[in-house]
């Protein structure tokens, strides 16, 4: 949020609600009990439950409504401003801080959050056609009360504080005018509604973080012309978290015509070695007008082997055609070293500490005695005494299988054993 950047006390948005909801589509915008949406569906617009859907040309102008409801249990106090489409650090959907300066379609809103003036509260005239008049009549010579106060009322209001009781809901009407020299193609934005912090509650210190509840309803205008839908990919890595212990795969796209485009990113991952697709991830997401989206999938860290990793964009374009962006396949090969160089640390003592001994047994054989077979006594019985392997001294003796000794038998032992 660029906003942000100006400032050391930060707002936070809690809600990345703000029109963020493209999976939710179909249903109010809702967080805590807070919840907006359009007043006036079109039943025939698909999403226009949860989004403004416009497609006015340039110039034109239209009065909607958006729909606040409360049904957090509690009283509660909005602030209701129009704002600029803004992409989040990924390429997605937010919008601005109501700090910034608005110049796209957040400058084109105007609030109506009162009523009409009496003397038009039962004119049937849209917001547009009641103030077109307003302003012809201001412009003879003697305009009476009543038009110099519609004439104050229809320059409505940039934001609106609006309080709401529990189980309580509010239609707040508002024109999206459409300036003359807007361009071909979507321009995005969003109402916000955002919890109006009380007077006695302490600002942020200085360079601290300040938490502010945000809803948003986003709003799409599409100004009627040559659309462009095309897709772009920008990028395709494949990188482990060792943090998480698993693997990132990172897909970007740019929308590189003058609309968002909804597509479908999916991973698809094969083990080379045994020759079989392991894993299919399919991600449904949009990607803004101008903008490059940023796409993340998570995947199990492999634990050994050497797998490929390759990505698929699909979606529709300009013409209606399905259109499919393959990315280039990556191939990594995955070995747990560490694990590797323990076995093989273990397996190095092991060598080590067997040809200790044995140069320490050899080093014994090198001085003999005599010795006397005992009754009762067999070969290990004997060499364990003497600290060294049955089958050392059964070879420095000559021994053969079974290895029988016979009390009496003379036999050589090492000196000092």
């Amino acid at each position: 949020m660029k906003a942000n950047r100006c400032f050391r006390a930060f707002n936070i948005v809690v809600v990345a609600l703000l029109g963020l909801a493209y999976a939710a589509a179909g249903s109010a915008i809702e967080y805590e009990g807070l919840g907006g949406r359009p007043a006036n569906p079109d039943p025939n617009v698909p999403n226009s439950a949860s989004w403004f859907l416009y497609q006015l040309p340039a110039g034109a102008t239209k009065e909607d409504a958006l729909r606040i409801e409360n049904g957090s249990g509690a009283a509660v106090e909005l602030i209701v401003y129009p704002a600029d489409q803004t992409p989040s650090s990924d390429g997605g959907f937010a919008l601005k801080q109501r700090a910034e300066t608005m110049t796209e379609l957040g400058s084109w809103v105007t609030l109506y959050p009162t009523p009409r003036p009496v003397a038009y509260a039962e004119d049937r005239r849209s917001i547009p056609e009641l103030c077109q008049f307003a302003v012809v009549q201001a412009a003879q010579a003697a305009p009476t009360a009543d038009v110099s106060e519609l004439k104050t009322w229809c320059g409505g209001v940039r934001e609106a504080a609006i309080r709401l009781e529990p189980d309580q809901a509010v239609a707040v009407p508002f024109v999206i005018r459409i300036p003359d020299n807007a361009d071909v193609g979507e321009h995005a934005g969003g109402l916000v509604l955002e919890r109006k912090r009380p007077a006695d509650e302490p600002s942020a210190p200085s360079g601290g973080v300040q938490l502010t509840t945000r809803v948003g309803v986003r709003i799409y205008e599409t100004v009627p012309g040559d659309i462009v839908r095309q897709l772009e990919l920008t990028r395709f890595t494949i990188h482990p978290n060792a943090r998480q212990k698993e693997l990132v795969a990172t897909v970007g796209v740019l929308a590189a015509g003058n609309v968002s485009i909804d597509h479908t990113t999916t991973l698809s991952v094969s083990d080379t070695i045994f020759r079989r697709s392991s894993q299919t991830v399919e991600r449904a997401t949009q990607a803004l007008r101008g903008q490059e989206l940023i796409t993340n999938i998570s995947l199990p860290l492999p634990r050994f082997g050497r797998f490929s990793y390759q990505a698929q964009v699909a979606y529709t374009d300009t013409d209606g055609a399905g259109q499919r962006l393959m990315t280039p396949t990556i191939v990594r090969w995955f070995v747990p070293w560490l694990q590797i160089a323990v076995v093989m640390l273990v397996a190095v003592a092991i060598i080590a500490l067997w040809l200790w001994r044995r140069g320490r047994d050899r080093g014994r054989l090198k001085q003999w005695r005599p010795y006397v077979v005992r009754p009762g006594e067999d070969l290990v019985d004997i060499a364990s005494r003497r600290g060294i392997d049955w089958r050392v001294l059964a070879k420095a003796n000559g021994l053969k299988p079974p290895y029988r000794l016979k009390a009496g038998q003379t036999i050589k032992v090492p000196i000092g054993s």
